[in-house]
């Protein structure tokens, strides 16, 4: 059996986050700087992108019981198709909002083939 390549993977977890998943908005801080020959100015900006495409589940009691206290009973996660954030940097303390909640951001990790990151993983509170 050949190998699948990263394109064919990220073409079918496009697909299934296409069909069970949620519509999102995320807000984030966008930080912008500017430069002079004596100062540095930083400027952030609370941005929103909305009817993104996630994955929303709980964690399992496996999970839970592994992280050592750092996932907690109604944590979540949503999983994002990585190209639906190449414009911009969301992290921790940034939000997601289901419809039904507004979720804060504690850690995000990429799903990746090889180098490339298709999908984020975020756990939120």
């Amino acid at each position: 059996m050949g190998l699948i390549s990263a394109n064919a993977i990220k073409s079918i977890a496009n697909k299934l986050l296409k069909d069970i998943s949620v519509t999102i908005s995320v807000t984030y801080k966008k930080v912008s700087s500017s430069y002079s020959t004596t100062i540095r100015n930083q400027t952030e900006t609370i941005t929103s992108l909305s009817s993104i495409r996630a994955l929303r589940s709980d964690y399992s009691l496996d999970e839970i019981e592994k992280s050592g206290g750092i996932i907690k009973q109604d944590d979540t996660k949503f999983t994002i198709r990585a190209d639906a954030l190449i414009s911009v940097t969301i992290g921790r303390g940034d939000r997601i909002n289901d419809g039904s909640r507004d979720w804060e951001i504690l850690d995000y990790k990429p799903i990746s083939v090889g180098s490339t990151a298709i999908m984020y993983s975020f756990h939120c509170r």
